[in-house]
């Protein structure tokens, strides 16, 4: 948690590898500020898919390519090269997992995408790793990041059984 309300070290990813595997146990670590999570035994292969992968995104991708500096939807503004987001009421700081989140989500204004979907196109997990919980967790901490009101979200909503848009 302190590393990742440090500007001068927020940026660098946190895998939690421990043997509490209990869901709770994850969800206070995704809440505590890791990039990913994995409980003990683990397959040493999917740990390093799931560096490359943390790697990979490491430095945001819209930033690197210079697609574009701002995206807007309605009144909440993405500032890709401050990793900020911006809405009426505040202006956030962004971790590079929610950063990557708005960013995809923003970028395909109105569509809907699963967990599974999310876990590979904006993560670069293998279709068979990752756990809809990590989506749910960083989602909800996105929203509590932007939303007015994130028990009743206006920006990021959930579409019952099949997963996460953001409105246009």
């Amino acid at each position: 948690r302190l590393a990742k309300a440090d500007p001068a070290v927020q940026h660098i990813p946190i895998i939690f590898l421990t043997a509490r595997a209990k869901m709770e146990d994850k969800l206070v670590g995704f809440r505590q500020g890791a990039d990913d999570y994995i409980a003990k035994p683990f397959n040493a292969e999917e740990l390093v898919l799931r560096i490359h992968a943390i790697l990979r995104r490491g430095v945001s991708k819209p930033v690197l390519e210079g697609v574009t500096t701002r995206l807007v939807i309605r009144d909440l503004i993405l500032d890709c090269k401050a990793f900020k987001a911006i809405t009426p009421r505040l202006t956030t700081t962004l971790t590079p997992v929610q950063f990557d989140l708005l960013y995809f989500l923003m970028s395909h204004p109105g569509e809907v995408f699963s967990p599974t979907k999310l876990l590979h196109d904006v993560w670069d997990y293998p279709f068979d790793a990752g756990s809809p919980d990590l989506v749910r967790v960083h989602v909800k901490n996105l929203r509590e990041k932007i939303e007015p009101d994130p028990a009743n979200p206006s920006y990021i909503t959930t579409v019952p059984g099949h997963g996460y848009t953001i409105k246009s």
